[in-house]
């Protein structure tokens, strides 16, 4: 760097070049250099020495291009969840529980409460921590008949969505990830119920639902492939997955505790179309979870089932009779045939099914026969089955009256035998009846003398109310062995979108 200490002089000295000074302007500089000012010993961009230049001398240097400053980078999008959670009671006559206490939750995420389906439903403010999630304490304010909203009883119409305290919230996350998302949760109490003429099953069942919103889908959507039962006894209620804990107490008197219900969602297993993001940007795809392993807690459940069959009829007048075959299904897991009546030949099909039909033509009529005792075992949940008479072909030479019955009967507490409406159901075409003080299912007809009558298929099967009931003196559990497991839904992103 060079300086001359005077302003303008010598004039030949002028226009300065690179690194010259001192200059007062622009105009001091030679073509496309400008005049740097400087205050005190200020470095000069472009040059050396700037620190040991005379104090506040200015130098000619080639204009900087200043860096360019980029457009702000946008926020990150946040993503959101919304759900309803549900909670009922559901009480005998003779049997009460508290009201319900629920919490609901987020995982991993921030929690706004957005609703309650009823204003005594009173929530807490959000209870947590960001790396762990938020929840709400929820619990209704409501006496008497003012809480007909959240319970019911255990009859025809239990299950109704009607009859259900709600809770609409709100998860948010800026990150999505398996295992973020929302829970609802119905904690623990006690119960009881006093000796009740009249009532079969008495007791009392607490059940707890979660719906993930899905406007383009048709609203919240229950599905059992989206949401676990994290604790309690998983069922389908109405279409949708449930979750419950209940104890019967048989019409006697009892006491008893109610294990805590809880359903859990996972965004990895819900349609993109459920999940929104701040900016409308496209959901991205979520890893999928890691494998689990199974605990000794995940065990075998095994149910002892047995079928009755009645065929009534005018035997004298009606000598060409046949039975089609009965077809005995446990529909979500294993059968296994226990012993059947001689006068019937049973053979098990697959590992699901049993197919029994007659072996000789002395089959008893116009009284019930116990068909078949059968072993239903299911992994991690209560086993069901359905039995279907598949019908007959009755040849008489005079009319007159018929009718068939299935009865279904599960083994309970050793040898004690349950039938009754709230853990069977007829299916469609057949009808619920009274027959030797037990529930069963049936048809029934007129018998013509011009062509065979064929009488149509008779089904009954185990009602949804059985997986409330059954875990509690009617299933054994047999531990399995430790191993790797993955649950095996599938993406659902790509089946829903």
């Amino acid at each position: 760097m060079s300086a001359f200490p005077t302003d303008g002089f010598p004039e030949s000295a002028y226009p300065l070049r690179k690194c010259e000074g001192d200059c007062d302007h622009d105009r001091d500089c030679a073509e496309g250099l400008i005049c740097f000012q400087r205050e005190y010993y200020e470095e000069v961009p472009g040059c050396s020495g700037g620190a040991y230049a005379p104090k506040g001398y200015d130098y000619c240097i080639y204009p900087t291009t200043p860096s360019p400053t980029g457009a702000p980078t946008p926020p990150s999008p946040t993503y959101t969840m919304s759900f309803v959670g549900r909670f009922q009671k559901v009480e005998e006559p003779g049997c009460s529980i508290p009201h319900p206490i629920a919490r609901a939750g987020c995982s991993k995420s921030s929690i706004s409460l957005i609703s309650v389906s009823d204003p005594s439903i009173v929530c807490s403010e959000p209870i947590g921590t960001k790396e762990v999630g938020y929840y709400l304490i929820c619990s209704p304010s409501c006496e008497g008949s003012d809480c007909e909203f959240l319970g019911t009883s255990f009859d025809s119409d239990f299950g109704n969505s009607s009859k259900f305290g709600e809770v609409y919230f709100e998860c948010e996350t800026d990150s999505l990830s398996s295992g973020v998302a929302g829970w609802f949760e119905v904690n623990a109490t006690e119960g009881g119920c006093i000796e009740t003429e009249g009532v079969e099953v008495g007791g009392a069942f607490q059940t707890s639902q979660l719906g993930v919103s899905c406007p383009d889908l048709g609203g919240f959507i229950f599905e059992d492939d989206l949401f676990d039962c994290n604790s309690g006894t998983p069922i389908t209620i109405n279409g949708s997955y449930s979750c419950t804990s209940g104890k019967p107490c048989y019409g006697k008197s009892c006491e008893f505790s109610l294990a805590n219900v809880k359903v859990t969602g996972d965004s990895y297993r819900f349609p993109k179309v459920c999940i929104a993001s701040s900016d409308r940007s496209p959901i991205p795809q979520i890893a999928p979870p890691a494998p689990a392993y199974s605990n000794s807690n995940t065990s075998t459940v095994k149910a002892v089932f047995q079928l009755d069959s009645g065929f009534y009829y005018n035997e004298s007048s009606c000598p060409g009779t046949t039975l089609t075959g009965i077809a005995v299904t446990c529909t979500n897991g294993n059968i296994s045939m226990i012993e059947s009546q001689s006068t019937m030949s049973c053979f098990k099909v697959n590992e699901n099914m049993i197919v029994c039909s007659e072996s000789c033509v002395s089959t008893p009529r116009n009284e019930y026969i116990g068909i078949l005792r059968y072993e239903c075992s299911s992994f991690g949940e209560t086993p069901q089955t359905t039995a279907v008479n598949l019908g007959s072909t009755i040849d008489c030479f005079e009319s007159g009256e018929l009718s068939m019955y299935l009865q279904l009967g599960v083994f309970c507490g050793g040898d004690s035998y349950i039938n009754n409406k709230n853990l069977f159901e007829c299916g469609d075409g057949s009808t619920l009846v009274s027959q030797e003080s037990e529930m069963a299912c049936g048809i029934s007809g007129m018998a013509n003398v011009s062509a065979p009558y064929v009488t149509g298929p008779v089904e009954i099967r185990t009602d949804f109310r059985w997986g409330l009931i059954g875990p509690e003196l009617c299933l054994s559990y047999q531990s399995a062995p430790v191993t790797q497991v993955e649950r095996t839904v599938p993406d659902q992103h790509d089946l829903w979108t």
